[in-house]
Order: C-alpha cells, then sequence, then structure tokens
C-alpha cells in the first residue's frame, strides 16, 4: 500500500530510562487510522447506598475536599507504512522494542506543550501484506504538565526549527512541528 501522509498528527515519546526520542511518523512510519488523542482521567466517584433507604451518599471528596482522579488510559491504532520499512516483516520488532512497557514521556504533535508521563506498550499487532495496523496503549498519570518550549539555532538569522525541552534534569533538543504559542 502506497501513502501519502506529511506525518501531521504524530506522537513524540522521550523513553524515561535511557531519554531515547522517537516520534511515530519520523521514525517508525506510523499513519494515525484517527486523529491521536489522550482520554481525559477518570474521577475517582464513590457512593454509598444506605440501608433501608432511598438516599445515596457521595463520598468522593468527602476526606481530602478535592477529586482524586485515575490514570488517562486508551489505544491509538495506526497503518504502517510498508514502502518506508526495507523489510516490512520486521517493522514489528523496532515497535515491540521501543514500545515495550517502559515509562515514558510524550506529547502529541497538535498538542505539543502538554507533556504526558506513563507506560506504553504494543497492545495489538496486525501484519499483513498489503498493509498493517498496530495498536499502541497507554497508561498515563492523570495530571498533565504544560512546558515551555525556548528557540535552540546555531545561526541566529536561522529559521527557528529546534528548541530546548527541559524536564526534570534532563535536556532535549528537538525538531518542532506544527503552530505553538510561545
Amino acid at each position: 500500500m502506497s501513502v501519502v501522509y506529511d506525518g501531521i498528527h504524530s506522537i513524540t515519546f522521550i523513553r524515561e530510562d535511557d531519554s531515547i526520542v522517537r516520534n511515530t511518523w519520523g521514525d517508525f512510519h506510523l499513519v494515525p487510522a484517527a486523529r491521536p488523542h489522550i482520554e481525559p482521567p477518570p474521577a475517582q466517584v464513590k457512593m454509598l447506598s444506605l440501608p433501608r433507604s432511598n438516599k445515596i451518599l457521595d463520598l468522593t471528596n468527602a476526606l481530602t475536599r478535592d477529586v482524586i482522579y485515575d490514570a488517562r488510559e486508551g489505544d491509538w491504532e495506526f497503518y504502517i507504512d510498508h514502502d518506508k520499512w526495507k523489510d516490512w516483516t520486521k517493522s514489528f520488532d523496532a515497535y515491540a522494542d521501543y514500545f515495550d512497557g517502559s515509562v515514558f514521556y510524550l506529547f502529541l504533535d497538535d498538542e505539543p506543550n502538554y507533556i504526558y508521563h506513563g507506560r506504553v506498550y504494543v497492545a495489538d499487532y496486525k501484519p499483513d501484506a498489503s498493509y498493517s495496523k498496530i495498536r499502541i496503549h497507554y497508561n498515563l498519570d492523570p495530571i498533565v504538565e504544560e512546558y515551555e518550549w525556548k528557540p535552540y539555532s546555531y545561526d541566529p538569522g536561522a529559521d527557528i526549527k529546534f528548541f530546548i525541552l527541559s524536564i526534570g534534569s534532563d535536556t532535549y533538543i528537538l525538531e518542532k512541528k506544527g503552530e505553538v504559542v510561545i
């Protein structure tokens, strides 16, 4: 299957243990089946039914006065561009090696100022000679961090294509895509 795709709506991953940075399109040649998004975190709702009564007590924020949220969990489904792989049958090895259940920082290229953190792994792989599909599962922290990208260029007069992203004590120089307000 020949794919015409320019890489918009891709996802960039930074593996926490070894800081290897990969992009779904630029490195893995994955075309999203739908525009990638991250599910909102569900609230931990605690309801108590009172015996011999038609009343229900809502204990959701009774002790902490704040609502507590569970992890953001969901899947992304991608088509694999076989034309970009010399041997498309080897593509699964690359995905399984990188998305092995490790902890990642990640951001959607559509929302680059929001950095998510959590586990990511290959949930399903459907190989085919025409095109293959892969489903990647995520389980991310409920709280998302907002980061500011700082421009980075060797040449002060050049168009800025790279930006510095600092997460904790680590600093990454990444190519920036899309429209971003800095």
